[in-house]
Order: structure tokens, then sequence, then C-alpha cells
């Protein structure tokens, strides 16, 4: 077994990674002790459930607090845990912490669950990402331990609260509560805590580790301007059009709500569309082109070497800066006085390619089993690409077929379509260099 797990591409092997844990969980889930009494969880629902925690989705097709035990929400929480750092990264630490040396395959590994150029910094990178999650997620609970003590005790809103402050950083979405975080739509702090945790997990490790140690007088990487610029737009531009729309139609729950509490519900709606899946309001009651804009935010996800999902902030820059320039005449695709790489552009187009035609078809798959919910089932296949896991109550009512074309979704969304194609497709590189042609387009 291990013979042939050593002759696996890096690639290969990170796919399986989670594909092991994955089973691992779905193992641990459908055992008696994981559920409350007289709950009779399927095996599929299982695997369902311990997929989309760990491709930190929140997709669920049973209740998580009525359906699962104690042990149950622990595993649920494990498998967020590891399925958001990333398996290999907890490995190597820990194979570090044991006092062994890190192979050059597991750095090649690393390497490329980082996207990174070259396997020197990786050690360093794991060691950061265990300490910056590790910290914001006991801020995070600390938080909300205080926030939760005004309707909980004490015990029980530590665990509420830690929890959820590992959900919400890794941009899980799972919830302890059966509406998600339908009960406090009024509350500034607990919906600011929330943000901060999902924003600083979707911003990407890298970009974070560059923020806490910058000094005043130097620049930002292009790398962190274009992460943060990117994302800042999309979240501002989200809750601003959701504001408008909703306060249009005015639906219930919405009208009542104070000016500073609906604005404050389309931030939240706006950042947590792009990969973390709570809600401080019923989606169903949003309307149309509010959702629209959500799928949007899902597809587009957060940051690469981030929590989130989706084909992330930077591909949609590249593409969008690239079409700009070749709209004003510029034969290269440039942004603050730098040229961007012809083949940054070439792969930030084939994943948007891929992951476009992957959605479409998966739901064209739902929709024909199903057509009558077809905006529903749409709404639900981005979610489960993006690993958003927002849902207009779809999930629950899926069949077999359907579960596993989310689950299949939700594993690609979190290793990548990319990285997904490559585990069938051996990259090569042709050593033949063909003539070029030029076919009329538009």
């Amino acid at each position: 077994m291990m013979s042939f797990i050593r002759k696996l591409n890096p690639i290969q092997q990170l796919v399986l990674s989670f594909g092991a844990l994955i089973l691992l969980g779905t193992l641990l889930l459908s055992h008696p002790f994981s559920h409350e009494q007289n709950i009779n969880l399927t095996l599929l629902d299982a695997f369902f459930t311990a997929t989309s925690a760990v491709c930190v989705t929140g997709l669920i097709v049973v209740d998580t607090p009525n359906t699962f035990s104690t042990f149950g929400e622990i595993v649920i929480l494990l498998l967020i845990q590891l399925g958001g750092i990333g398996i290999v990264t907890f490995a190597t630490v820990f194979i570090v912490l044991m006092g062994h040396r890190v192979s050059y395959q597991n750095r090649l590994i690393l390497r490329e669950h980082f996207a990174l150029r070259g396997s020197g910094q990786v050690l360093s990178l794991a060691w950061m990402i265990i300490k910056l999650t590790l910290a914001f997620e006991l801020i995070g609970a600390a938080f909300l331990t205080y926030l939760f003590m005004r309707d909980y005790t004490p015990a029980y809103a530590a665990y509420l609260a830690v929890f959820h402050s590992i959900s919400a950083f890794c941009n899980a979405g799972f919830s302890l509560f059966p509406n998600s975080l339908e009960n406090y739509p009024h509350d500034l702090m607990i919906n600011l805590t929330f943000m901060a945790l999902i924003i600083t997990g979707g911003l990407g490790f890298p970009v974070l580790t560059e923020i806490l140690t910058w000094k005043k007088g130097r620049k930002l990487s292009i790398r962190a301007r274009v992460v943060l610029w990117t994302s800042a737009i999309l979240i501002v531009a989200g809750a601003v059009v959701i504001h408008v729309f909703s306060s249009r139609q005015g639906f219930p729950g919405y009208v009542s709500l104070s000016g500073t509490d609906k604005f404050l519900v389309c931030l939240f709606q706006s950042v947590t569309a792009r990969t973390a899946g709570f809600n401080t309001l019923d989606l169903n009651a949003f309307p149309g082109i509010a959702l629209v804009l959500m799928i949007i935010l899902m597809f587009i996800g957060g940051s690469p070497q981030s929590t989130a999902g989706g084909i992330k902030t930077t591909t949609f820059w590249v593409i969008i800066i690239g079409a700009w320039n070749y709209l004003r005449g510029e034969k290269s695709i440039r942004a603050w006085h730098r040229k961007i790489k012809r083949e940054t552009h070439n792969r930030a187009v084939a994943l948007f390619i891929t992951a476009f035609v992957l959605v479409i078809t998966a739901a064209g798959c739902m929709v024909y089993q199903n057509p009558a919910e077809s905006f529903k089932l749409f709404f639900e296949t981005v979610s489960a690409f993006g690993t958003v896991g927002l849902s207009l109550g779809a999930t629950g009512e899926l069949n077999s077929t359907q579960k596993l074309i989310i689950i299949l979704l939700m594993f690609i969304g979190r290793v990548g379509p990319i990285s997904f194609a490559f585990f069938f497709i051996a990259k090569r590189k042709s050593r033949i260099d063909y003539p070029e042609i030029d076919i009329p387009t538009g």
C-alpha cells in the first residue's frame, strides 16, 4: 500500500488525503455513538455530512443539532478543522513535533497544497498556518463565549463558541442552531465577530501573514493588494446591491428592521456568500436578483491558500483585468506597473471555464430529475462547488443521485477543479513547438 502511495504524484496524494479523511469521517458519523437516541442515519447521509465537513461546505441533509450527539458534533468539528487547514498541514507539523524530518515528497505535497513555486518555505508556512488558525479561533471563541453567555450557561456558551468560531474561520457554515444565525440579525457584536472570522479565514494564509507582519513604509505585495481590493469591492458592492433590491421588495422580516440592521443583514449576507454559509435571515425571502448576486459571489469565492472555495478572487481579478487590457488595445496584461504572465492568465481562464462547465453540467443533471425546483437546485449546485453551504431548502429533499452529485461537487470544489483533473491526467510538457495560427472570434 505504501509503495503504491509513493508512486503517486503530489497532487494525487493531496487529493487522496482529503478522500481518506472523508471516509474516516463517514465511518465515525455512521457509528451509533454519533447519533441522538432513536435516530437512524443512513450511510449515504453520513457520507454526505462527512464530505460537507471536510470540504468546509456546510450543506446538510439532516439537522446537525437534532441528529448528532455531542460525540458526533465533535467529530464534525474535527473534520472541519482538519479539512479547512488541510490534513497534510497537520501531519507535517505533527511529524516535526515528533522530532522527525519531513520528507522531500511531503514538501512537494505541501507545495501543491499551498500553490507555492518552491518547496523551501512550506514548513515555515505550515507552522504559521497552525499558529494563525489557533490564534484567530481562540480569540473568536472568547468573544462568542461572552456574547452567548447572555442566553446560555457558561459551559454550553463556551461549547457553542468554540464550534462556531472554528466553523466560521474555516468558512464551513455548520451551526448548532437549527436556523443558523437567524436569531441574531440585530446583534451587532455577534455579526461583526462572525464576519471578522469569515473574512480572515478567506483571505489566504500568505496574505494574512503579510498583513500581520506589515511595517509602516513598506508596500504590500501585488498578490496581497489584489486579494484585499477584490475582496473589499465584492463585499461592499454585494451588500449595496442586496440592500437596494431587498428594500424595494420589502419582504417580511426585512421591513421590520431598522436602517442600520438592514444594512448589517445585507453586509453579513454578502460576506457569508463568499463561502461561509451562515445566514441571519431566511434566504427564501430575499428577492431573486439578490439570490442571483449571491450565486455570483459563491462562484467567485475566497482567496487562494485559504479555507474558502470558489474559483478564487485572484482568478476573477486576472480575467477581468485581462479583458480590460484587451479592450484598451494593450498587447500585454498590466496592473500596478507590472506585467502579468500570459501563463497566469491562461491558467485563470482554464480554471474559470472548467468550473463553469462543471457547474452547468452538474446543475443540468440535478434539474433534469426535478424541473420544478430548477432555481433552488442551481443555487444548491453553485453553493456546493463554492463550498459555501447556503441553501434555499433543497438539500434535505435531494434523492440519492442528487446527493452523490453534490458530494462530488463539494469534493472538487475543495481540492480544486484543476487539481482534480490532474489527479486523472498527468501534466506533460510538449517538446514540440507548432506554428501559430489566427482564428476569428467575437
